[in-house]
Protein backbone atom coordinates (compact mmCIF):
# COMPACT_ATOMS: atom_id res chain seq x y z
CA UNK A 1 0.00 0.00 0.00
CA UNK A 2 2.83 2.26 0.90
CA UNK A 3 5.32 1.78 -2.06
CA UNK A 4 4.31 5.19 -3.62
CA UNK A 5 1.86 7.72 -4.93
CA UNK A 6 1.19 5.43 -8.00
CA UNK A 7 0.32 2.27 -6.50
CA UNK A 8 -1.58 4.32 -3.83
CA UNK A 9 -3.70 5.96 -6.61
CA UNK A 10 -4.37 2.66 -7.84
CA UNK A 11 -5.89 0.96 -4.23
CA UNK A 12 -7.24 3.96 -3.86
CA UNK A 13 -9.38 4.80 -6.67
CA UNK A 14 -11.44 1.30 -6.82
CA UNK A 15 -12.55 1.86 -2.95
CA UNK A 16 -13.32 5.90 -3.76
CA UNK A 17 -16.18 4.37 -6.32
CA UNK A 18 -17.21 1.63 -4.36
CA UNK A 19 -17.94 5.00 -1.77
CA UNK A 20 -19.87 6.73 -3.85
CA UNK A 21 -21.67 3.57 -4.83
CA UNK A 22 -25.56 3.81 -5.00
CA UNK A 23 -25.53 0.54 -2.38
CA UNK A 24 -25.57 1.87 0.91
CA UNK A 25 -24.28 -1.34 2.37
CA UNK A 26 -21.39 -1.50 -0.15
CA UNK A 27 -20.51 2.48 0.44
CA UNK A 28 -20.37 1.69 4.29
CA UNK A 29 -18.03 -1.09 3.70
CA UNK A 30 -15.68 0.92 1.83
CA UNK A 31 -15.64 3.88 3.66
CA UNK A 32 -15.28 1.93 7.14
CA UNK A 33 -11.73 -0.04 4.90
CA UNK A 34 -11.06 3.56 4.02
CA UNK A 35 -11.35 5.16 7.25
CA UNK A 36 -9.01 2.23 8.67
CA UNK A 37 -6.13 2.86 6.07
CA UNK A 38 -6.41 6.38 6.67
CA UNK A 39 -5.82 6.11 10.56
CA UNK A 40 -2.63 3.09 9.64
CA UNK A 41 -1.40 4.91 6.95
CA UNK A 42 0.53 8.38 6.39
CA UNK A 43 1.49 7.74 2.68
CA UNK A 44 -2.33 6.96 2.38
CA UNK A 45 -3.68 10.51 4.05
CA UNK A 46 -1.22 12.16 1.50
CA UNK A 47 -1.97 10.94 -1.26
CA UNK A 48 -5.96 11.50 -0.60
CA UNK A 49 -5.23 15.25 0.05
CA UNK A 50 -2.93 15.40 -3.29
CA UNK A 51 -5.23 13.03 -5.61
CA UNK A 52 -8.24 15.62 -5.36
CA UNK A 53 -10.02 13.49 -2.96
CA UNK A 54 -11.55 16.91 -1.21
CA UNK A 55 -12.47 18.52 -4.15
CA UNK A 56 -14.19 15.64 -5.31
CA UNK A 57 -15.96 15.22 -2.40
CA UNK A 58 -16.80 18.99 -2.34
CA UNK A 59 -18.67 18.18 -5.57
CA UNK A 60 -20.24 15.25 -4.46
CA UNK A 61 -21.17 17.52 -1.38
CA UNK A 62 -22.75 19.93 -3.92
CA UNK A 63 -24.96 17.89 -6.53
CA UNK A 64 -28.40 17.58 -5.20
CA UNK A 65 -28.27 13.71 -6.69
CA UNK A 66 -25.59 12.37 -4.30
CA UNK A 67 -27.35 9.95 -1.94
CA UNK A 68 -27.14 11.15 1.62
CA UNK A 69 -25.50 7.83 2.28
CA UNK A 70 -22.45 8.84 0.16
CA UNK A 71 -22.58 12.26 1.67
CA UNK A 72 -22.22 10.89 5.29
CA UNK A 73 -19.34 8.47 4.44
CA UNK A 74 -17.42 11.68 2.43
CA UNK A 75 -17.72 13.53 5.56
CA UNK A 76 -16.72 10.72 7.69
CA UNK A 77 -13.36 10.15 5.77
CA UNK A 78 -12.71 14.16 5.92
CA UNK A 79 -12.94 13.82 9.55
CA UNK A 80 -10.81 10.94 9.89
CA UNK A 81 -8.37 12.88 7.46
CA UNK A 82 -8.97 16.35 9.85
CA UNK A 83 -7.97 14.16 13.15
CA UNK A 84 -4.61 12.13 11.77
CA UNK A 85 -3.08 14.67 8.68
CA UNK A 86 -1.17 18.09 9.68
CA UNK A 87 -1.87 19.17 6.70
CA UNK A 88 -5.71 20.81 6.19
CA UNK A 89 -5.33 24.06 4.62
CA UNK A 90 -6.29 22.61 1.64
CA UNK A 91 -9.78 22.31 3.50
CA UNK A 92 -10.88 25.38 3.13
CA UNK A 93 -12.66 25.00 0.15
CA UNK A 94 -15.49 22.70 2.28
CA UNK A 95 -16.44 25.65 4.01
CA UNK A 96 -19.42 27.03 1.55
CA UNK A 97 -20.88 23.63 1.51
CA UNK A 98 -20.32 22.44 4.70
CA UNK A 99 -22.33 25.60 5.94
CA UNK A 100 -25.31 24.71 3.66
CA UNK A 101 -25.01 21.10 4.73
CA UNK A 102 -25.02 22.72 8.01
CA UNK A 103 -28.04 24.51 8.10
CA UNK A 104 -29.85 21.56 6.65
CA UNK A 105 -33.26 21.70 8.43
CA UNK A 106 -34.47 17.77 6.67
CA UNK A 107 -34.38 15.30 9.73
CA UNK A 108 -33.07 13.09 7.32
CA UNK A 109 -30.06 14.65 6.86
CA UNK A 110 -29.24 15.26 10.38
CA UNK A 111 -26.13 12.93 10.71
CA UNK A 112 -24.78 14.76 7.48
CA UNK A 113 -25.78 18.16 9.23
CA UNK A 114 -24.19 16.92 12.57
CA UNK A 115 -20.74 15.96 10.75
CA UNK A 116 -20.44 19.47 8.43
CA UNK A 117 -21.12 21.09 11.76
CA UNK A 118 -18.34 19.38 13.85
CA UNK A 119 -16.02 19.40 10.56
CA UNK A 120 -16.63 23.25 10.69
CA UNK A 121 -15.90 23.85 14.02
CA UNK A 122 -12.31 21.86 13.92
CA UNK A 123 -11.44 23.92 10.85
CA UNK A 124 -12.81 27.24 12.59
CA UNK A 125 -10.01 25.94 15.47
CA UNK A 126 -7.64 26.04 13.06
CA UNK A 127 -7.91 29.68 11.97
CA UNK A 128 -9.56 28.29 8.21
CA UNK A 129 -12.98 30.03 7.89
CA UNK A 130 -13.19 29.61 4.04
CA UNK A 131 -11.05 28.89 0.85
CA UNK A 132 -7.79 29.63 1.02
CA UNK A 133 -5.71 30.23 -2.64
CA UNK A 134 -2.91 28.56 -3.49
CA UNK A 135 -0.07 31.26 -2.74
CA UNK A 136 -2.30 31.09 0.60
CA UNK A 137 -1.60 27.14 1.12
CA UNK A 138 1.96 27.48 0.11
CA UNK A 139 2.75 30.64 2.84
CA UNK A 140 0.83 27.98 5.40
CA UNK A 141 3.07 24.86 4.58
CA UNK A 142 6.04 27.66 4.78
CA UNK A 143 5.11 28.45 7.89
CA UNK A 144 4.31 25.10 9.37
CA UNK A 145 8.10 23.14 8.17
CA UNK A 146 9.57 26.40 9.96
CA UNK A 147 7.50 25.41 13.27
CA UNK A 148 8.25 21.99 12.34
CA UNK A 149 11.96 22.58 12.52
CA UNK A 150 11.77 24.94 15.69
CA UNK A 151 9.65 22.34 17.33
CA UNK A 152 12.97 19.75 16.61
CA UNK A 153 15.59 22.42 17.73
CA UNK A 154 13.70 22.44 20.95
CA UNK A 155 13.64 19.00 21.03
CA UNK A 156 17.14 18.48 20.86
CA UNK A 157 17.52 21.37 23.66
CA UNK A 158 15.74 20.14 25.76
CA UNK A 159 17.23 16.56 24.97
CA UNK A 160 20.79 18.35 25.46
CA UNK A 161 19.37 20.17 28.81
CA UNK A 162 18.37 16.40 30.26
CA UNK A 163 21.80 15.22 29.69
CA UNK A 164 23.33 17.94 31.59
CA UNK A 165 20.74 17.79 34.04
CA UNK A 166 21.26 13.87 34.26
CA UNK A 167 25.27 14.78 34.68
CA UNK A 168 25.19 17.52 36.95
CA UNK A 169 22.51 14.93 39.22
CA UNK A 170 25.34 12.55 39.15
CA UNK A 171 28.23 14.59 39.92
CA UNK A 172 25.94 16.11 43.04
CA UNK A 173 24.93 12.06 44.03
CA UNK A 174 28.59 11.68 43.80
CA UNK A 175 29.34 13.81 45.64
CA UNK A 176 27.64 13.13 48.65
CA UNK A 177 28.76 11.19 51.65
CA UNK A 178 28.55 7.74 50.65
CA UNK A 179 26.89 5.03 53.06
CA UNK A 180 29.28 3.39 55.00
CA UNK A 181 32.30 4.18 57.80
CA UNK A 182 34.17 6.83 57.70
CA UNK A 183 37.59 7.80 58.12
CA UNK A 184 38.09 8.67 62.19
CA UNK A 185 40.08 12.34 63.39
CA UNK A 186 39.92 12.91 67.14
CA UNK A 187 40.70 16.36 67.89
CA UNK A 188 42.70 15.70 71.17
CA UNK A 189 42.95 18.25 74.03
CA UNK A 190 46.07 19.01 76.14
CA UNK A 191 47.63 17.05 78.70
CA UNK A 192 46.20 14.30 81.47
CA UNK A 193 44.88 11.42 78.94
CA UNK A 194 46.98 8.98 77.69
CA UNK A 195 46.55 7.28 74.44
CA UNK A 196 46.67 3.22 74.04
CA UNK A 197 45.66 2.53 70.59
CA UNK A 198 44.53 4.50 67.96
CA UNK A 199 41.18 5.00 69.08
CA UNK A 200 41.51 4.54 72.90
CA UNK A 201 41.71 7.12 75.34
CA UNK A 202 41.92 7.02 79.30
CA UNK A 203 42.16 10.05 81.75
CA UNK A 204 45.00 10.16 84.17
CA UNK A 205 43.62 12.94 86.71
CA UNK A 206 40.86 14.46 87.61
CA UNK A 207 40.30 16.70 84.47
CA UNK A 208 37.60 18.15 81.81
CA UNK A 209 38.43 16.50 78.67
CA UNK A 210 36.90 17.03 75.58
CA UNK A 211 37.42 15.35 72.97
CA UNK A 212 35.25 16.07 69.33
CA UNK A 213 35.61 13.97 66.33
CA UNK A 214 35.92 15.91 62.98
CA UNK A 215 33.48 14.84 61.21
CA UNK A 216 31.28 17.56 60.31
CA UNK A 217 27.60 16.42 59.83
CA UNK A 218 24.64 18.56 57.84
CA UNK A 219 22.71 16.09 56.31
CA UNK A 220 22.14 12.41 56.03
CA UNK A 221 22.27 9.94 59.44
CA UNK A 222 25.10 9.38 60.90
CA UNK A 223 26.11 6.96 63.78
CA UNK A 224 28.88 6.82 65.97
CA UNK A 225 30.11 4.03 68.03
CA UNK A 226 31.99 3.78 71.52
CA UNK A 227 33.23 1.37 73.98
CA UNK A 228 33.05 2.44 77.95
CA UNK A 229 36.12 0.81 78.81
CA UNK A 230 36.23 1.63 82.09
CA UNK A 231 32.89 4.15 83.47
CA UNK A 232 33.13 6.80 85.81
CA UNK A 233 31.86 10.29 85.02
CA UNK A 234 31.62 10.19 80.71
CA UNK A 235 29.34 11.66 78.45
CA UNK A 236 28.35 10.77 74.82
CA UNK A 237 27.18 13.60 72.58
CA UNK A 238 26.91 16.11 69.82
CA UNK A 239 27.98 19.61 69.83
CA UNK A 240 27.60 22.76 67.30
CA UNK A 241 30.28 22.56 64.69
CA UNK A 242 33.35 24.43 65.04
CA UNK A 243 32.47 24.43 69.07
CA UNK A 244 35.97 24.50 71.19
CA UNK A 245 35.56 23.28 75.00
CA UNK A 246 38.83 24.24 76.46
CA UNK A 247 40.73 21.74 79.01
CA UNK A 248 39.45 22.64 82.31
CA UNK A 249 35.77 23.09 80.84
CA UNK A 250 32.90 21.60 81.64
CA UNK A 251 30.36 20.40 78.41
CA UNK A 252 27.77 21.63 81.01
CA UNK A 253 29.18 25.25 81.84
CA UNK A 254 28.57 28.59 80.24
CA UNK A 255 28.58 29.63 77.63
CA UNK A 256 29.14 26.06 76.16
CA UNK A 257 25.99 24.47 77.42
CA UNK A 258 24.00 26.23 74.61
CA UNK A 259 26.15 25.01 72.19
CA UNK A 260 26.22 20.96 72.81
CA UNK A 261 23.99 18.07 74.33
CA UNK A 262 25.55 15.39 75.86
CA UNK A 263 23.77 11.44 77.33
CA UNK A 264 25.75 11.55 80.79
CA UNK A 265 26.41 7.77 81.83
CA UNK A 266 24.85 7.74 84.93
CA UNK A 267 21.08 8.11 82.31
CA UNK A 268 20.21 11.96 81.74
CA UNK A 269 20.50 14.19 78.69
CA UNK A 270 21.82 17.58 79.21
CA UNK A 271 21.54 20.57 77.04
CA UNK A 272 21.52 23.88 78.28
CA UNK A 273 21.78 23.76 81.95
CA UNK A 274 18.93 21.16 81.68
CA UNK A 275 18.43 17.90 82.24
CA UNK A 276 16.18 14.83 81.70
CA UNK A 277 16.30 11.60 83.19
CA UNK A 278 15.01 8.46 81.85
CA UNK A 279 18.23 6.24 80.16
CA UNK A 280 19.81 3.50 81.48
CA UNK A 281 23.23 3.74 83.44
CA UNK A 282 26.36 2.94 81.66
CA UNK A 283 28.57 0.44 82.68
CA UNK A 284 32.14 -0.44 82.11
CA UNK A 285 32.56 -2.58 78.72
CA UNK A 286 29.01 -1.39 77.49
CA UNK A 287 28.89 -0.33 73.48
CA UNK A 288 27.35 3.01 73.57
CA UNK A 289 25.79 4.31 70.08
CA UNK A 290 24.65 8.12 69.10
CA UNK A 291 22.88 8.11 66.06
CA UNK A 292 22.06 11.69 64.07
CA UNK A 293 19.68 11.89 61.40
CA UNK A 294 19.80 15.74 60.24
CA UNK A 295 15.88 15.46 58.41
CA UNK A 296 14.19 17.78 60.15
CA UNK A 297 13.22 17.90 63.27
CA UNK A 298 16.98 16.55 63.26
CA UNK A 299 16.97 14.25 65.97
CA UNK A 300 19.96 12.33 68.40
CA UNK A 301 19.22 9.48 69.95
CA UNK A 302 21.09 6.92 72.24
CA UNK A 303 21.51 3.33 71.91
CA UNK A 304 23.04 1.58 75.23
CA UNK A 305 24.38 -2.45 73.69
CA UNK A 306 21.82 -1.64 70.56
CA UNK A 307 19.05 -0.93 72.58
CA UNK A 308 17.69 2.35 71.71
CA UNK A 309 17.01 4.55 74.92
CA UNK A 310 13.82 6.39 75.41
CA UNK A 311 14.91 9.91 76.03
CA UNK A 312 15.91 11.79 72.80
CA UNK A 313 16.73 15.03 71.63
CA UNK A 314 15.11 17.00 68.39
CA UNK A 315 15.94 20.37 67.05
CA UNK A 316 19.60 20.30 66.49
CA UNK A 317 21.76 22.92 65.02
CA UNK A 318 21.89 22.55 61.00
CA UNK A 319 26.04 20.99 61.56
CA UNK A 320 27.08 19.26 64.39
CA UNK A 321 30.03 17.06 65.28
CA UNK A 322 29.97 13.73 67.99
CA UNK A 323 32.06 14.00 70.56
CA UNK A 324 32.68 12.09 74.16
CA UNK A 325 34.26 13.43 77.16
CA UNK A 326 36.40 12.31 80.43
CA UNK A 327 36.24 13.73 83.45
CA UNK A 328 37.60 11.02 86.43
CA UNK A 329 41.03 9.71 86.62
CA UNK A 330 40.55 6.23 84.65
CA UNK A 331 37.63 7.07 82.46
CA UNK A 332 38.30 4.69 79.25
CA UNK A 333 36.44 5.00 75.87
CA UNK A 334 37.27 3.57 72.65
CA UNK A 335 36.34 5.15 69.39
CA UNK A 336 34.62 2.64 67.42
CA UNK A 337 33.27 3.61 64.19
CA UNK A 338 31.41 6.70 62.23
CA UNK A 339 29.08 5.73 59.93
CA UNK A 340 26.83 6.95 57.42
CA UNK A 341 23.95 5.33 57.29
CA UNK A 342 21.30 4.59 54.50
CA UNK A 343 18.16 4.63 56.66
CA UNK A 344 17.61 5.39 59.95
CA UNK A 345 17.77 2.42 63.06
CA UNK A 346 15.21 3.88 65.08
CA UNK A 347 12.38 2.74 65.98
CA UNK A 348 9.13 3.55 67.90
CA UNK A 349 9.47 2.63 71.41
CA UNK A 350 7.43 2.83 74.78
CA UNK A 351 7.75 5.86 77.27
CA UNK A 352 10.13 7.42 74.37
CA UNK A 353 10.69 10.61 75.82
CA UNK A 354 11.79 13.97 73.61
CA UNK A 355 13.77 16.70 74.84
CA UNK A 356 14.10 19.99 72.17
CA UNK A 357 17.22 21.78 71.93
CA UNK A 358 17.04 25.09 73.33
Amino acid sequence: VEDGSSSNDLFLIPLISILKSPNEEQSYTASESLSKIIVKSPQIRQSLIKSGFIEMARFSLIDNQTPDHVSSNLLRIIIDIIFYSGEIQEMGSLIPVLKKLDEEKDLKKEKISSKAKKISAILASQGITGPISSTEIQELKRQNEEFKHEIEGQKRKDEENKRKNSELEHQLEEAKPKAGEIPIQIINPIDSFTKSSEFTYTATSQQYLTFPINTIINQGIYRCEFKANKVGKQLFGVLKSGLMIPTGQHAASSPYCKDNMFFYCKGQVYQNVKNTTGNQAMKDNDTIAIEVNMTIPRTVHLFINSIQQPVFMSGLPESIQFYFFLNKQGDSVTVLSVKKLAAPTIANIPGAQEVKWE
